[in-house]
C-alpha cells in the first residue's frame, strides 16, 4: 500500500487489520518507521469498528512521512483466544503497545490480558518479526511478585513502558484513584536487567525513582502507600461493591492533574496501609495525621503478622489532627505497615517519623 491515505483508513479497511487502539511507534536506527498497535479482544475490536477476526497486537512499516503505510500489518504477539499453547498463555496481549531498543534488541511492553500487568516480549531478529514471551514487569496489585499471588492493592488496568534514565533501567506505570479504572496516579520503579538481556519483574514500591530506601525519618504523605487492602484482602477495582467501606487513593475536589492533595480515604477495621522502604537509625517517635468517625488504634508493623512496633492511640475528629506515640528499635531497611482498628471509618493524611 503506497497510496497516500490517513493511516486510520488504511489500518481500518485498507487491508482488514485492526482498531489502531494505544500505539506505539519506532523510529529505527536505520530510518525505517514501525507503528504497533491492536487489541486484546476480537469482540471489542469489532464494537469500536476492527474488522479483524483475530485478537492481538500487529507490526506495521509506515513510509517517513508517518502517515502512508509501507507494509501491510503482521501479528506479532497473540491477544484473548489465540495465545493457547503458547508461552504467552495468560499473558497475552490486551492493549497499550510500546516497544523499545536495547542494545540491538527489540523489547515490546504491553498490559496484558490480566489487565493489572505489563509484560514484555523480545527480539533478536527484527522490529516485526521473532518474538519471545520475556515475562511480567511490573503489576499494579503487586500480584506474582516473588511468586505470591494474593493482591497487595486494590488493582486495574496498567499502561507503561521502561525507559533507560542515567544508565538505570525504569518501569513506569500506574495505578487506581477515586474508586475506579480511569482515575490514576503514575508510578515508577527501578528494574534490573540481567546478562542475557532479560527484565526481573519489579516490586511496587513507595520509593520511586529515589534511587534506594527513603529515608527513615520525616513526614511521607499516606499517597504513597504501595500496599492498600481491606482485612479480608484487595479485589479489582471494578468489583468493589460499597465505595463508602473500601479504602481508596483519592484527593479533596475534583481529580486532576495539578495541585495534587491525595490521601487515603475509608479506612475501616483491620484496614492496611503499607509503605516499602526506609532506611531507619533508631527512630524514638512517629506520629499520623488522621480523620476519624470514632476513636481508634493505630497499629504500626515491620510486616504485615508481626507484633505492633508500637500504637498509636487516634481519637474521634472531625478534621485533620495529629496522633503520636513513641517508638523504638527501628534500625537498618523495612517496611511500614498501618493498620486500622475501630468501628468507625478513618481518613489517613500522612506520617512523620523523628
Amino acid at each position: 500500500m503506497s497510496e497516500d491515505t490517513g493511516f486510520l483508513d488504511g489500518f481500518l479497511s485498507k487491508e482488514g487489520d485492526e482498531f489502531p487502539f494505544d500505539p506505539g511507534v519506532l523510529s529505527d536506527d536505520d530510518g525505517r518507521v514501525w507503528l504497533y498497535s491492536g487489541f486484546g479482544s476480537a469482540e471489542i475490536m469489532k464494537m469500536m469498528g476492527g474488522t479483524s477476526p483475530e485478537a492481538g497486537c500487529n507490526c506495521i512499516e509506515l513510509e517517513a512521512d508517518m502517515i502512508t503505510i509501507r507494509k501491510e500489518a503482521v501479528k506479532i504477539i497473540p491477544g484473548r483466544g489465540n495465545g493457547k499453547g503458547t508461552p504467552f498463555e495468560n499473558h497475552e496481549f490486551y492493549e497499550a503497545s510500546s516497544i523499545r531498543k536495547f542494545d540491538g534488541i527489540y523489547y515490546f511492553i504491553y498490559s496484558t490480558i490480566q489487565s493489572h500487568e505489563l509484560a514484555y516480549a523480545f527480539s533478536k531478529e527484527g522490529p516485526d518479526r521473532g518474538f519471545v514471551y520475556g515475562g511480567v514487569l511490573h503489576s499494579n496489585g503487586n500480584i506474582g511478585y516473588i511468586g505470591s499471588m494474593t493482591p497487595q492493592f486494590f488493582w486495574g488496568n496498567n499502561h507503561g513502558s521502561i525507559e533507560l534514565v542515567n544508565g538505570k533501567f525504569y518501569i513506569f506505570g500506574h495505578r487506581q484513584t477515586n474508586w475506579h479504572e480511569f482515575s490514576r496516579q503514575g508510578v515508577a520503579e527501578e528494574i534490573r536487567m540481567d546478562e542475557n538481556g532479560r527484565f526481573e519483574m519489579a516490586e511496587m514500591t513507595s520509593c520511586g525513582l529515589n534511587g534506594g530506601p527513603l529515608e527513615g525519618k520525616g513526614t511521607y504523605s499516606a499517597h504513597i502507600a504501595c500496599v492498600l487492602y481491606l482485612k479480608e484482602g484487595a479485589c479489582k477495582i471494578t468489583e468493589i461493591k460499597d465505595k463508602a467501606k473500601c479504602p481508596s487513593l483519592t484527593q479533596t475536589g475534583e481529580d486532576r492533574m495539578s495541585d495534587p492533595d491525595q490521601y487515603i480515604s475509608n479506612l475501616n477495621d483491620g484496614s492496611v496501609a503499607g509503605f516499602k522502604y526506609f532506611s531507619f537509625d533508631h527512630p524514638h517517635h512517629i506520629s499520623v495525621c488522621m480523620k476519624a468517625e470514632k476513636d481508634g488504634v493505630m497499629e504500626v508493623l515491620t510486616a504485615p503478622d508481626s507484633e505492633p512496633v508500637t500504637l498509636i492511640k487516634v481519637s474521634a475528629c472531625e478534621g485533620r489532627e495529629t496522633f503520636s506515640a513513641e517508638l523504638s528499635s527501628l534500625s537498618g531497611v523495612l517496611p511500614l505497615y498501618f493498620v486500622w482498628r475501630s468501628e468507625g471509618i478513618a481518613d489517613f493524611f500522612s506520617f512523620t517519623v523523628e
